[in-house]
């Protein structure tokens, strides 16, 4: 079966709620992406050079998890805000499992062969109960035979999660499994390679052209597994790792991301990071449409004329961003009809903007809006990745930098 997309029904569902992009924080400022899937309550199963890089400093000093998630990689964005659920680097402690040694065993980090990819196995423990909300995966080591699986990940290539259903090959004298159908390539690194009762063989680790190569978990079963019986400590674990400014405590990326639309609403740009800090720990106590009710507040003595022109404006909405046969007449017909609303719902002007943003955001494919909805949305989120990663990245392209290790060819996995 060809490479897919995953729907946002199955996204939302079991097995596939429990696999995630990641992003990597490296000790030397660079940041990557890979795959990642939940196989316990706090568990999540990665590959090791998920979690080290020679090239870039060693250890991790950081993730980004985000299941179930819609995220595109070929324009470098989430195509919707609906995840299964988030972690932010800085809001939960984590210990990992890796392998380095044996990965890396001949220095090159941008090649592994099948001796090195057998190793190529990370386990994250996390002081967060994530699998409660993603559910999980179980590990299964011995089932090392060749077989009808399924394989998930976030590649490069991808616009979104993508997955397939293919036939793997044991290798007879190296813990892999191999595939020439199929190919999914950098940014698929750490995904789960499944069988149809969410048992997890292997995870992937390489490849090269039409090769695709996954770690057979069951060369490091013993250590994962011993790994997974002791990590349930770090539940009790409240400190966050002293990586950057966050909040105290997990907050729904969603409610973020939806009080930064309200706050470009009516401020027209993007907050300082002490205005970030605040967003945060509002809606991580109350809800977006509290928080713009309390934003409203500060334009109360603004009259309904001259806060639908602003408003409009700070979301890019003008004749000249709108298309159609009469951008012009389109323009005053939403502004008069958002004049009224703030007329009519003197008592809730939050509530109306935080409408007016989910409305245009859901807008970037409509003839008329479309522009202006794309350019919000890009902004908006823009603002989140700039602002919520710890390391600042602004650029998108560096955010996205992409793990890829390769067998043969160095074609990226």
């Amino acid at each position: 079966m060809a490479v897919f997309e995953v729907s946002p029904a199955l996204r939302a569902t079991s097995p596939y709620s429990a696999v995630g992009v990641m992003f990597v924080y490296w000790p030397d400022g660079t940041a990557a992406s890979g795959t990642a899937s939940v196989v316990g309550r706090n568990d999540i199963l990665t590959a090791t050079h998920m979690v080290y890089s020679p090239d870039h400093g060693g250890w991790a000093k950081g993730f980004d998890f985000y299941f179930g998630a819609d995220y595109n990689n070929v324009t470098d964005r989430f195509d919707s805000t609906n995840y299964s659920y988030v972690m932010r680097s800085g809001t939960f402690q984590w210990d990992a499992k890796a392998f380095p040694t044996n990965v890396f065993a001949d220095g090159q980090a941008e090649y592994l062969s099948y001796a090195e990819s057998q190793y190529d196995v990370a386990l994250i423990g996390v002081s967060v109960a994530v699998g409660d909300r993603t559910g999980w995966f179980t590990v299964d080591p011995g089932r090392n035979y060749t077989q009808t699986v399924t394989q998930a990940g976030y590649p490069m290539t991808g616009t979104g999660m993508m997955s397939s259903t293919l036939t793997v090959a044991h290798d007879p004298i190296w813990g892999v499994y191999t595939a020439s159908t199929d190919a999914m390539g950098p940014g698929s690194s750490g995904g789960p390679l499944f069988t149809s009762d969410g048992a997890v063989i292997g995870v992937k680790s390489a490849g090269a052209g039409a090769l695709s190569i996954w770690a057979d978990v069951g060369t490091v079963a013993s250590q994962i597994t011993q790994f997974m019986a002791t990590d349930d400590s770090l539940m009790g674990v409240t400190t966050p790792v002293p990586v950057a400014p966050a909040p105290a405590a997990p907050v729904a990326a969603t409610d973020v991301i939806s009080a930064l639309g309200v706050y470009r609403a009516f401020y027209g740009g993007t907050p300082t990071s002490d205005a970030f800090n605040g967003i945060v720990s509002f809606v991580g106590t109350s809800t977006p449409a509290a928080y713009a009710a309390n934003i409203a507040t500060n334009f109360a003595g603004t009259s309904s004329d001259a806060l639908s022109t602003r408003v409009l404006a700070d979301l890019g909405v003008a004749p000249s961003t709108l298309a159609g046969s009469n951008p012009a007449l389109s323009y005053t017909l939403l502004q008069d009809a958002v004049r009224q609303y703030f007329d009519i719902h003197a008592g809730a002007r939050g509530q109306v903007v935080l409408n007016m943003t989910t409305l245009l955001d859901g807008l970037q494919h409509d003839t008329v809006y479309g522009t202006a909805a794309s350019r919000f949305h890009d902004g908006v989120t823009g603002d989140f990745i700039a602002l919520a990663s710890p390391s600042g990245i602004a650029s998108s392209a560096e955010f996205v930098s992409l793990v890829g290790v390769a067998d043969i060819s160095g074609a990226g996995a």
